[in-house]
């Protein structure tokens, strides 16, 4: 007999155990079902996933929200915290190559690196903050935006060389008080 044919029908909100026991009985096919999601790249991770899924269940509110079908509703649940994994991870290479691409040789070589970096940060957003509002305003929509001088032009009505000289001016009041920082 298979967990599937093994499964109540409906989840008994009031048993701890019954959920302790839904999510054993079903630990098999669910695992198989998350490596199946996860592939060849996410080996190892299943049990990992299989731990989010066991939280989920027991923070689920089985009052309001009843489960028909254990199976179904759990690979439901772990079709979402694969997803979320891949989100996850797909964000950390993202920041890894932009840091990567800026420069920053490989990203957070160790924990010395990590306290440079925080430090770094700390005092480049203490710069920032002193700044006057239109200076910070520029540089943000430059640097961090990404917006071109062109379209900065376009936006504000303006000509681009005008957006040169504020930028310019910006950079030079960012360089100075950066300066003085260290």
């Amino acid at each position: 007999m298979s967990s599937r044919d093994s499964s109540p029908t409906q989840i008994d909100p009031s048993s701890v155990e019954d959920v302790g026991a839904i999510l054993e009985q079903n630990r098999d096919d669910l695992l198989l079902y998350i490596e199946g999601k996860l592939g060849s790249e996410g080996q190892g991770l299943a049990g990992d996933i299989w731990q989010e899924v066991a939280i989920a269940v027991h923070r689920h509110d089985f009052e309001t929200r009843p489960v028909k079908d254990p199976l179904s509703w759990l690979r439901g649940i772990a079709s979402h915290k694969v997803a979320d994994h891949w989100r996850t991870a797909s964000r950390g290479r993202k920041a890894d190559t932009r840091w990567m691409e800026q420069g920053g040789g490989s990203p957070l070589r160790s924990p010395f690196d990590w306290v440079l970096l925080q430090s770094r940060r700390e005092t480049i957003q203490g710069v920032l903050e002193r700044l006057s509002e239109e200076d910070r305003r520029i540089l943000r929509e430059k640097y961090f935006v990404g917006h071109t001088v062109a379209e900065m032009a376009r936006k504000e009505g303006v000509g681009e060389k005008v957006i040169e000289h504020r930028l310019a001016r910006a950079r030079t009041s960012f360089r100075e008080m950066l300066a003085s920082e260290s």
